[in-house]
């Protein structure tokens, strides 16, 4: 069940959708990462994309592969994004915590939507994760490291303010292996914040 904080988060992001596009969206920071998945997919793999936003990333791996795309988002705005970029694509509202899928998938991604998620949820989300990949089958995850969370403003959208989670990436790393995945990447990215600081954005590969 979705939190009120999370609920604000969903709004949010329909108000900024287009702005997030233009911007966030066209950052090359993680290039590298999605190009070690398009070194590891095959033209006709399948791809669930989790919190897809505009389709950035399964929209960079369908670029260089051709791929069946289906992408999970709670924002309608978002939505509508990615099915403009990738119109073979299908995208529909649908919770990244609890779901399943009709068939198996090479891939699941989920580009930043555990800063959204409470550790309990992040369990449900993995381990659907899990059930939706086939055998071999690569899940992609990104999230800030640390233990902070509260409402902040973004460098994207100013208006409104989103409810957001660090996590400890030993203790994802620990969630991983206990539900049967076996790491194979992972890197760690820095990101400037507003104020300056920096923020470590790790990134994890692992295989079901």
């Amino acid at each position: 069940m979705l939190k009120e904080h999370q609920k604000a988060t969903i709004k949010a992001y329909d108000n900024s959708a287009k702005k997030f596009n233009n911007t966030i969206a066209q950052y090359d920071n993680y290039d590298e990462t999605y190009d070690y998945l398009v070194d590891h997919l095959n033209s006709g793999d399948s791809v669930l994309d989790l919190a897809c936003g505009p389709g950035n990333i399964s929209g960079y791996l369908a670029e260089r592969r051709d791929l069946n795309v289906t992408g999970y988002d709670l924002s309608q705005k978002m939505l509508e994004l990615a099915r403009e970029r990738i119109p073979h694509g299908m995208f529909k509202e649908q919770s990244i915590i609890d779901f399943t899928v009709e068939d198996p998938v090479d891939l699941v991604i989920n580009g930043f939507g555990f800063p959204y998620l409470h550790d309990q949820q992040i369990d449900l989300s993995l381990a659907s994760s899990y059930r939706a990949l086939k055998s071999p089958g690569l899940l992609y995850i990104s999230f800030m490291d640390g233990d902070k969370e509260g409402f902040e403003t973004t460098s994207f959208h100013t208006a409104d303010e989103f409810y957001l989670l660090h996590h400890d990436k030993q203790h994802i790393r620990s969630k991983l292996e206990s539900i049967g995945f076996t790491l194979k990447r992972e890197w760690t990215l820095g990101y400037e914040e507003a104020d300056g600081s920096i923020t470590d954005d790790i990134i994890i590969i692992a295989e079901k």
